[in-house]
């Protein structure tokens, strides 16, 4: 992952952020990235695998693989049923949720 990006969510800094992400595309204003904020962006390329994002997701990748070792799927299958059903999702789509703080 990109340091920029990672610490810009893990530090909180996008909360101090005046500007939107359309600012900062190449066309100007409007397009893809309106209304949006760069943490947006930012969440929305590592859902669409553009971009690593770490921590990935929103339950220990170790847990993760228990899981699926118990339901008898690889942990690639189970990580994409559990992304279907809702139930996994993205630490960057939340990062200031517990569950998502990085382990120091």
């Amino acid at each position: 992952m990109i340091q920029t990006a990672y610490w810009y969510l893990h530090g909180d800094q996008f909360r101090y952020d005046p500007f939107s992400a359309d600012t900062l595309a190449a066309a100007g204003a409007g397009g893809p990235f309106a209304g949006k904020t760069t943490a947006d962006v930012i969440a929305q390329s590592a859902r669409m695998g553009w971009m690593p994002s770490y921590p990935t997701f929103d339950r220990n990748p170790l847990d993760l693989s228990d899981e699926a070792e118990t339901a008898g799927r690889t942990v690639g299958e189970h990580v994409v049923e559990e992304l279907k059903a809702g139930r996994l999702g993205f630490a960057g789509e939340d990062p200031d949720a517990p569950r998502n703080f990085l382990a120091c």
